[in-house]
């Protein structure tokens, strides 16, 4: 598809945006008017040689359809190096539905890589987490002699009688918080 609109806007705006055919050193008719002075980019060239000039009587820089095909792929892709631009309005339009068809064309695939991306980078950081989880709880805590002292003591006080209880009331649920 995207081959079949390039070289569709290629040859509509090499059509508006071509200019009439002259030949260097002949007299020119360029939108009714006789050309009187040549371009000055003409002045090397030879005698009889095939140049197209534009409505304002400069060279077009469409002097083939495959400059309006290098013109539209780099206006689809948004990378516009302005080496190559329309003149006339109606190349301007074409231009412009060119760069719209080229947004629509390029978001899609990227919305769907993006997600894509999203999606595998979440399931990624759930994994780590879930891995260093695992790592926690299968170290050991080491507390310190004071620490120790003060855990049993805890343990004999408050826990056992909480626990006891527990067990008393007929509760099978049991909550050590830590």
């Amino acid at each position: 598809m995207l081959t079949l609109v390039t070289t569709i806007f290629a040859f509509v705006i090499y059509q508006l945006e071509m200019g009439t055919e002259c030949f260097v050193g002949e007299p020119c008719v360029v939108g009714g008017k006789v050309l009187t002075k040549m371009p000055e980019a003409t002045k090397h060239m030879k005698f009889h040689k095939r140049i197209l000039i534009d409505s304002k009587g400069n060279l077009t820089q469409f002097e083939d359809v495959f400059s309006g095909i290098w013109f539209i792929i780099v206006t689809i892709t948004s990378v516009g190096y302005g080496d190559i631009v329309p003149i006339n309005m109606s190349g301007k339009f074409i231009a412009v539905l060119a760069m719209i068809f080229g947004a629509c064309y390029t978001a899609m695939p990227l919305t769907l890589v993006g997600s894509q991306f999203n999606r595998s980078f979440n399931d990624y950081k759930r994994r780590e987490a879930l891995t260093k989880t695992k790592q926690d709880v299968s170290t050991r805590l080491a507390l310190a002699a004071d620490d120790d002292r003060a855990w049993k003591a805890f343990k004999d006080k408050h826990l056992i009688v909480e626990i006891k209880s527990m067990f008393e009331r007929g509760g099978d649920m049991i909550y050590i918080y830590i």
